[in-house]
């Protein structure tokens, strides 16, 4: 008896090891420890509700760069998306209450819109993921700029304003609870339905599941239209804590939202990653990016710590997983 349960030990511990969740959601609680015995305060209600806040924005992001990247692509649009979004938003709102709806209705129609355009490049003109993404990207910046003529504008309603501020318990942003809800929602959506199947399906060989007479089209277009509409979101909700439009926190939203995806587990063009994993890599970068500022490293610095991040889990997932 002692016996068999000293082979299955091992085998129980190696399975944990292989998986990129447990590892993610390991990792995290390792920062948390260690943050606590650095820098306590870190670690105190009000900087966790910061973090959590925080988090929420560019999880959204992440979540929709997360089902692209499952289905084999990349979004390099989505800071303009979000950046798009709280500039115009502020604009149609013009501080009325009564705005609100059409504003945020038109917003995500918007955001949808893009990613649409992005999807139909991507899977019927069979433009390159980073080409097609990175054109939209760039036009988007310019219409901003004709827009806005490089000129913060417009006004939040008040009650949008305090939405987008408020806190449940105290300590727990309503933005918080919005993206997990989200996060649930499409973690049952990639798993358990059809269209998350061929999500995986699509990202692990495209070309097999062509000649298996699927359309693979649809799933790709659909991805990309997930991935416009959820930037748009956080683009609001960030707009709602603001109160107001800003012209800056554009790349954070494009790069945190990729490192966040692939420090969860979500590995590029291989239909590999959850949403799951994606929460704690939103966290851990958040939380990082949080200490980085207690400790006052400039913005250089945050964004060499950005990209070195990326390449020691991309390359600590690769190694892990030869055999």
């Amino acid at each position: 008896m002692g016996e068999v349960m000293s082979r299955e030990r091992p085998l129980q511990i190696g399975f944990l090891l292989g998986n990129k969740v447990f590892i993610v959601y390991l990792a995290l609680g390792v920062l948390l420890l260690v943050a606590a015995l650095v820098k306590p305060f870190s670690v105190g209600l009000e900087n966790l509700s910061s973090v959590l806040r925080w988090s929420s924005f560019l999880g959204l992001v992440a979540i929709g760069q997360t089902v692209v990247m499952i289905a084999g692509g990349i979004d390099i649009s989505v800071g303009m998306i979000v950046y798009l979004t709280y500039n115009l938003g502020a604009r149609m709102m013009g501080g009325s209450d009564a705005q609100i709806l059409p504003t945020v209705l038109f917003c995500l129609f918007l955001g949808g819109t893009i990613g649409l355009v992005n999807g139909v490049g991507v899977a019927l003109a069979r433009i390159p993921h980073i080409v097609m993404t990175l054109g939209t990207y760039t036009a988007i910046y310019g219409a901003v700029w004709v827009y806005t003529g490089g000129v913060t504008g417009g006004l939040v309603s008040p009650a949008f304003k305090a939405f987008g501020k408020l806190l449940i318990w105290k300590y727990v942003p309503v933005s918080t609870i919005l993206w997990l809800a989200v996060c649930l929602l499409f973690s049952f959506v990639m798993r358990r339905t059809t269209f998350g199947r061929k999500i995986y399906a699509v990202g692990s060989n495209i070309t097999a599941v062509r000649f298996s007479g699927i359309n693979v089209n649809l799933p790709l277009i659909l991805s990309y239209v997930i991935s416009g509409v959820l930037a748009a979101a956080a683009g609001l909700l960030f707009l709602g804590y603001l109160g107001m439009a800003n012209m800056f926190f554009v790349d954070m939203y494009t790069m945190g939202s990729i490192a966040a995806a692939v420090i969860g587990g979500t590995a590029f063009f291989s239909g590999i990653g959850t949403i799951a994993g994606t929460i704690a890599g939103t966290i851990i970068m958040r939380f990082i990016f949080n200490l980085l500022v207690m400790f006052r490293v400039a913005d250089a610095g945050r964004m060499i710590a950005e990209g070195l991040i990326i390449l020691v889990i991309m390359a600590f997932y690769n190694l892990s997983g030869r055999e």
